[in-house]
């Protein structure tokens, strides 16, 4: 079972991070979700196990690893071997033991340390912020949340209500029944006129119906065919930046099929939180409120001084420390005793999520000038 299904938002952060300090162990693999291969997942796990087991046995010659083996082995049947995610994780502690499923295709990595990797994490969070998805056609509409590709309709919103009137066609009238021929009380109003006012009528009613399910920060997906869509654009009473436009007609499509049309968009928007942060990355400066580099914003996490960090998905790099002194992130080897850090990249980043601040992958060289860390101070 996905620990999604039984966790709230950020509780699996939280729980990896409350390990920090005991013996943990992450392995995070890529699957096969269709196909022939499909059957050489377990095989896969397997193999990443008996990987674990040696690594275990190099780092701790006087400790059995039998004890971690049976837990990663116990984790491993709880796969769906019909239905597998594209990444799995497992992590393991003397008092903690979960799978973790991902929504898109992780790197393989297999660690043993003080602390889980949690970067996989920070990138599911990120892909999985929820959403919004309404399709309007002139005959109905439907709401669904979302998360990721993954959209469940909601079915009891009274959205179906609204359109049971059917579209007529409006006769005229005459003046009295007297006058014959000679006077018309109204004209006839065009066919295409009266189905864009009875459009108008029922958008406008949903509209009132999707604002109550919508929070202040919650991007709405609006799919429908062109007529309709300009329609909803007039009237809706969302706030423009909120709003994604997806111009396909929704009458025939499954869920399944709404999603691969709208996931494209909605990731885009989601994405450009990321530009976001560097504008304000870029108006911090001036003020003296900002970090880069991997030694200054280690001092700046230390200190509890970090509001958002954006760091590069694939940089990765090892540091040393001194106990005496953990403000101060060495690069190479000091020569006073000191502790190694294989990824102080990733310590970096559990240390500014412990104090509260906010960590942001980007994409591979997409932080401008090659920059690989970027950070906001509180101060």
């Amino acid at each position: 079972m996905d620990i999604s299904d039984t966790l709230l938002p950020g509780e699996e952060l939280r729980l990896l991070l409350s390990e920090r300090g005991n013996t943990c162990i992450s392995i995070i693999l890529p699957l096969a979700k269709y196909g022939p291969e499909r059957e050489q997942n377990k095989r896969l796990i397997d193999r990443s196990i008996q990987r674990a087991k040696e690594w275990w046995d190099q780092l701790n010659p006087d400790r059995s690893a039998e004890w971690w083996v049976s837990r990663l082995l116990q984790l491993k049947e709880q796969l769906d071997p019909i239905h597998p995610p594209q990444g799995i994780g497992f992590f393991i502690a003397e008092n903690l033991q979960q799978i973790i499923t991902f929504p898109f295709i992780p790197k393989e990595k297999i660690l043993i340390g003080n602390s889980f990797e949690v970067r996989d994490l920070l990138k599911k969070a990120q892909y999985e912020q929820p959403y919004l998805l309404l399709t309007l056609t002139l005959q109905k509409a439907q709401l669904f949340q979302g998360k990721f590709t993954q959209l469940t309709a909601f079915t009891q919103t009274g959205l179906s209500g609204i359109f049971k009137e059917a579209f007529e066609y409006e006769r005229p009238s005459r003046s009295t029944s007297y006058a014959g021929q000679a006077h018309v009380k109204s004209f006839e109003k065009e066919k295409q006129e009266i189905i864009e006012d009875r459009a108008t009528h029922h958008f406008k009613k949903a509209d009132e119906i999707v604002r109550k399910y919508h929070s202040g920060t919650t991007p709405l997906v609006v799919v429908a065919d062109q007529k309709p869509l300009a329609i909803y654009r007039k009237l809706c009473a969302i706030k423009k930046e909120l709003l994604i436009y997806v111009e396909k007609d929704p009458s025939h499509l499954s869920p399944d099929q709404l999603s691969t049309y709208s996931w494209p968009s909605v990731n885009t928007y989601f994405e450009k939180k990321i530009s976001t942060q560097i504008e304000q990355f870029n108006e911090a400066v001036g003020r003296g409120q900002t970090r880069e580099g991997l030694q200054a914003c280690w001092r700046a996490a230390q200190e509890g001084n970090c509001r958002t960090m954006l760091v590069d998905e694939s940089y990765h790099t090892s540091g040393f420390i001194i106990e005496s002194d953990p403000y101060h992130l060495f690069r190479k080897p000091p020569t006073h005793a000191h502790r190694i850090l294989t990824d102080a990249v990733d310590d970096l980043i559990e240390i500014v999520l412990e104090k509260n601040g906010n960590v942001l992958l980007a994409e591979t060289d997409s932080l401008p000038e090659g920059r690989k860390i970027m950070m906001i101070t509180r101060y």
